[in-house]
C-alpha cells in the first residue's frame, strides 16, 4: 500500500436508460465558494498547533492527539493541492503575524482558482463517457492527480455488470495505510456508510503484510466496539479478498507445505505426480504432461489458499472477539478465470475463486434487499 493508486472515492453503479455510453462517468468536485470554505477549514486545522497560546502554555493532554491528527490531515491535503506552486512551503502556513491568516487564505484561494478543471464541468459536476475500461481509467486518472483530488468529492462510474444489477454499489477507496492522512480520513468517513467492507491484498503478502493487518484491524476497531452494541448494525460485515492466487513459486510452496504440521497435501502425492509428469514427458504425451503439471500447480495453490484463509481468520478472531463473527476470505485469480472461462474449463474456473466471490456478492445483495436497505460496499 503506502502511496495509493486510488486518491478519490470511486463508486461503480449499474447503468440506467439515461446512460447512453458504454461507460458513463460523473465526477463531483467542489464549487469555488466551497473550495474557499475548505481552504479556510484546512488552514485553521493545520495552524491550531502553532498558535502562540498553544506553544507557550503547551498542548492539553486531552485535546493534543486530536489536534495533532487534524493538523497532519490538513497538511496532507494542502500539500497535495499546492505543492506544485513555487511559493508554497510549510513555514508559510506557520506565519502567526497580524493579518497572516487572511493573507494566506487569499493566496491559497487564488491558487485554487487557477486550477484548470477538465472541460465540460458545470456547477461542480463533470460528465463524460468511455468506450472501454482503459479510456475510463484514463479519464478518471486526471482527478486522482494531486492538485485535483483534495477538491474532488466523488467519482461515479456507471456500467453494465451482473453484480451491479442487484442494486449493489461497489466503491474503490484509498487505502487505510495510505501515507496521505487526508485520503485516509475520506476512507474512514465513507466506510461508516458501507454495509460490507472488502480489504483487498496480494495473496503473496496477505499474512506477512503489516498494512493488510493494520487495515483490517483499523476497520474492526472503528466499527466493532460501537456497532456490535447495536443489533441493527450487525449487518456490517468484513471480508478479505486475496488476489493473484495463481502467482506461486512452486518449489517454495512445496517446501512450506511439507514443513507444516498440518498438511493439506502429502509429500508422497506430489512425488507421485512428479513421476507421472516425467513419464508423460518421456513418452511424448504433451497433453497429459500439461494436465498433470496444472493439477500439481492447483494442489499447491489450493493448499496456500487454505493456509492464508486460516491465518487471516485466526488473526481476525483474536482482534474482533466472539461478537465479531467469522471472517470471510476469498482467494481469487483473475488470470485463471479469464484463461479457463474462454476454454470452458469449469473445474479451473471454479478453482479461480471468482465464482465463489460472485455468489457471495449476490447473496449479500439479496440479504440487504430483504432488510430494505441500500447496499454500499467499500
Amino acid at each position: 500500500m503506502g502511496s495509493a493508486c486510488t486518491s478519490v472515492v470511486t463508486e461503480y453503479r449499474q447503468k440506467t436508460r439515461a446512460h447512453t455510453g458504454f461507460i458513463t462517468i460523473e465526477v463531483e468536485h467542489l464549487s469555488p465558494s466551497a473550495i474557499e470554505e475548505v481552504i479556510g477549514e484546512l488552514l485553521w486545522n493545520y495552524r491550531q498547533l502553532y498558535l502562540p497560546g498553544v506553544e507557550e502554555e503547551g498542548p492539553s493532554a486531552d485535546t493534543f492527539p486530536q489536534r495533532q491528527r487534524e493538523s497532519a490531515q490538513a497538511w496532507s491535503a494542502l500539500e497535495a493541492a499546492f505543492q506544485h506552486k513555487r511559493g508554497f512551503r510549510e513555514e508559510l502556513l506557520q506565519d502567526m503575524s497580524d493579518g497572516a491568516l487572511e493573507r494566506l487564505t487569499a493566496q491559497l484561494v487564488e491558487w485554487a482558482r487557477e486550477i484548470e478543471w477538465p472541460e465540460g464541468a458545470v456547477n461542480g459536476l463533470w460528465r463524460s463517457t468511455a468506450e472501454s475500461a482503459e479510456e475510463c481509467v484514463e479519464k478518471t486518472a486526471v482527478f486522482m492527480q494531486d492538485r485535483y483530488w483534495p477538491f474532488t468529492k466523488i467519482i461515479r462510474v456507471y456500467l453494465n455488470a451482473q453484480v451491479l444489477k442487484t442494486g449493489v454499489v461497489l466503491a474503490d477507496l484509498p487505502g487505510l495505510q495510505d501515507t496521505n492522512l487526508a485520503r485516509v480520513r475520506a476512507t474512514h468517513d465513507y466506510l461508516l456508510r458501507c454495509n460490507h467492507i472488502f480489504v483487498v491484498a496480494n495473496i503473496s503478502r496477505a499474512i506477512t503484510d503489516q498494512s493488510l493487518r493494520s487495515s483490517l484491524f483499523s476497520v474492526v476497531s472503528r466499527h466493532v466496539p460501537m456497532e456490535w452494541e447495536d443489533s441493527a448494525a450487525q449487518s456490517l460485515k468484513i471480508a478479505v479478498v486475496c488476489t493473484k492466487s495463481e502467482e506461486i513459486n512452486l518449489d517454495t510452496a512445496r517446501r512450506d507445505i511439507c514443513a507444516r504440521s498440518s498438511k493439506p497435501i502429502t509429500a508422497s502425492l506430489l512425488t507421485d505426480l512428479d513421476a507421472q509428469i516425467i513419464t508423460a514427458k518421456s513418452t511424448g504425451n504433451r497433453p497429459l504432461r500439461k494436465h498433470l503439471k496444472l493439477q500439481r500447480e492447483r494442489l499447491l495453490v489450493d493448499a496456500r489458499n487454505a493456509h492464508v484463509t486460516a491465518a487471516l481468520q485466526a488473526a481476525y478472531a483474536t482482534k474482533a472477539g466472539p461478537g465479531g463473527g467469522r471472517l470471510d476470505v476469498f482467494c481469487v485469480s483473475n488470470a485463471w478465470y479469464a484463461k479457463h472461462a474462454r476454454k470452458g474449463n469449469v473445474e479451473m474456473v471454479r478453482a479461480s475463486g471468482v465464482p465463489a466471490l460472485r455468489r457471495f456478492c449476490y447473496a449479500m445483495a439479496a440479504d440487504a434487499q430483504l432488510r430494505g436497505r441500500g447496499t454500499g460496499w467499500g
